[in-house]
C-alpha cells in the first residue's frame, strides 16, 4: 500500500483518502473506515475520513463502484456533513448507501 501512496496520492478530496494496493487482495474483500477526531496529514492535505480498500480480484468491479460512491460523497457536502457525524455503524452505512 505504501508503494501505491508512493506513486500518487490517495487523497481524493474534502479531507477523504482511499488507500488501496497496487495489487489486489487474494483473499476476502473488505473496506475499513476510519473517521478520525483529528485531521491527519496525507501528503499535504488534511485527511479526517479515510477508507482502506481490499479488494479481491473478483470483486474488481465493485471497486469501481465504490469509487463512484465516494466521488458522490464529494459532489454532496450534505452527504459528506452527515458521513462526517455520523455516531453509529449503522448512520454511517445509511448515509454511504443513500
Amino acid at each position: 500500500m505504501l508503494e501505491r501512496e508512493q506513486m500518487s496520492s490517495t487523497y481524493l478530496g474534502k479531507g477523504i483518502a482511499m488507500p488501496h494496493p497496487l495489487i489486489t487482495n487474494e483473499g476476502t474483500s473488505c473496506v475499513a473506515i476510519a473517521r478520525l477526531k483529528q485531521p491527519i496529514d496525507w501528503q499535504g492535505d488534511q485527511v479526517s475520513l479515510i477508507f482502506l480498500l481490499a479488494i479481491q480480484k473478483d470483486d474488481a468491479a465493485c471497486m469501481n463502484q465504490f469509487f463512484e460512491q465516494a466521488v458522490d460523497l464529494l459532489d454532496s457536502p450534505d452527504r459528506l456533513h452527515s458521513l462526517t457525524h455520523a455516531r453509529t455503524f449503522d448512520e454511517l452505512m445509511h448515509v454511504l448507501f443513500q
